[in-house]
C-alpha cells in the first residue's frame, strides 16, 4: 500500500530493494498460505517504510549472509545520516522492518 502525497519526495536509488527482496524470499511459501505486507507512507516531513512477513521454520536452511541487510545499513548512514531510523524485529512468527527516512 502507497498513501501520502508522494509529490516532490525523493529517496535514494534502490535503498528498499534488500527489504523487499527478503519478504519475497523468506515470506512466501509453497507449503502454507501466508501474507507479506509492504507499505510506503509519505508525510510533511519524512517518508515511513514497513515491511512484515510470516517466518517459515524450514526457510531457515537458505543460505543467508546478512550481507544485505549490512550493506544497506552502510547505504543509510552514509546517506541519511542522524535523519532516519531502522528497526528490525523478529516477533511472534513475524519479521518485520519499519524504516522512517527524514527531509
Amino acid at each position: 500500500a502507497i498513501n501520502g502525497k508522494l509529490e516532490n519526495k525523493v529517496i535514494a536509488p534502490l535503498i528498499l530493494i534488500t527489504f523487499i527482496e527478503n519478504v519475497f524470499k523468506y515470506g512466501i511459501s509453497n507449503k502454507e498460505p501466508g501474507t507479506i505486507t509492504i507499505e510506503l507512507r509519505a508525510y510533511d516531513d519524512s517518508i515511513a517504510f514497513f515491511t512484515r512477513n510470516k517466518l517459515y521454520p524450514y526457510k531457515n536452511n537458505l543460505e543467508s549472509t546478512g550481507i544485505g541487510i549490512t550493506n544497506t545499513r552502510k547505504r543509510l548512514n552514509l546517506l541519511y545520516p542522524g535523519k532516519h531510523t531502522l528497526t528490525i524485529k523478529e516477533d511472534d512468527g513475524y519479521y518485520s522492518v519499519h524504516l522512517i527516512l527524514q527531509s
